[in-house]
């Protein structure tokens, strides 16, 4: 099997229930908000051996607690979720990431005036990585998960995102971990 092809062999479920939401989407069946792809790339200098000259991922990248950062981290370039944080690293790489968000679901009538849940909003991405950290060490990493998000207010007033996401790296096309997040978003 072509090296290129092996690591995206983790991204197949991903692709499948992708491209089974686009053909029901064009049925009409479920109406998807969003299908977006990202590509990020960078090139490091310095002297290989200074860890300040390398590029690091790894990690959803939520914290326990956030306050004024996107909920959805794992679209930043150097989140890459089924792995811990920081443990790929890269002098050159290229990131490559699908993902699907579907349309929230609106909460009507639930809870109190003291606290509403307002909606629920699932995602699923995958993203193939390909690294060198020097010349001959290349890498080919790729992830699969999913995110939900729900949103309620406390007090009238004060919006929350409670987060909660699951991932599995693989390396080479072997599954080499996985990540659980929860997150709550203090806006």
């Amino acid at each position: 099997m072509s090296e290129v092809l092996r690591p995206l062999l983790g991204l197949a479920p991903v692709a499948c229930f992708l491209g089974a939401l686009v053909a029901l989407d064009s049925y009409k069946l479920v109406s998807l908000k969003a299908v977006l792809s990202v590509l990020a790339a960078g090139v490091a200098r310095g002297d290989r051996d200074d860890p300040y000259a390398n590029f690091f991922f790894g990690g959803f990248g939520n914290n326990y607690v956030d306050a004024n950062r996107p909920e959805k981290r794992y679209r930043e370039y150097d989140s890459f979720p089924g792995f811990e944080i920081n443990e790929l690293r890269a002098r050159r790489f290229s990131r490559h990431m699908l993902e699907a968000n579907l349309p929230p679901y609106i909460f009507e009538s639930v809870g109190t005036p003291a606290f509403h849940l307002a909606w629920l909003r699932p995602a699923v991405f995958g993203s193939a990585l390909f690294t060198e950290r020097s010349p001959g060490q290349k890498g080919r990493y790729a992830n699969a998960g999913a995110q939900v998000d729900l949103r309620f207010s406390v007090l009238h007033w004060y919006e929350m995102t409670l987060s909660a996401g699951y991932a599995v790296g693989y390396r080479g096309g072997e599954r080499a971990g996985h990540e659980w997040m929860v997150s709550l978003k203090i806006m």
